[in-house]
């Protein structure tokens, strides 16, 4: 009981301090496809009905986006936005790329990849 109660003080205190704040999209808003995944959104649903679709749709806390739930798998806490417990985040966003700076994101992780490559290849190298 004790423990409930600290934690809600905590997350009041954390949106009180929060550093920025975030507009989330509305699912009216979000199109027919997720932006991570480029599948519709109910993919993976049997029933494919205009009432089901919000099943298979989340925002993410991170960036505000609407995705679909197998692309917000992650949970994280976000202090800068108050969330003191993991919330659901996109894949996007948990791999470091906010949705404005993508394209930096993705070449950091392109670098990344090169890097891990060439430790290989000198490993490899110096092995025989």
């Amino acid at each position: 009981e004790k423990f409930y109660y600290h934690r809600a003080l905590l997350a009041v205190r954390s949106g009180r301090a929060a550093r920025r704040t975030l507009r989330w999209q509305h699912f009216d808003e979000a199109g027919d496809y997720c932006p991570c995944c480029h599948n519709e959104f109910d993919w993976m649903s049997t029933a494919r009905s205009r009432k089901q679709r919000p099943l298979s749709m989340t925002n993410c806390r991170a960036c505000g986006l609407v995705v679909c739930i197998s692309c917000a798998s992650t949970r994280q806490a976000i202090p800068e936005l108050g969330m003191v417990d993991p919330s659901r985040i996109c894949d996007r966003c948990a791999w470091g790329g906010r949705h404005e700076g993508d394209a930096e994101s993705l070449a950091s992780l392109c670098q990344a990849f090169a890097g891990a490559a060439e430790k290989c290849s000198n490993s490899a190298d110096a092995k025989h």
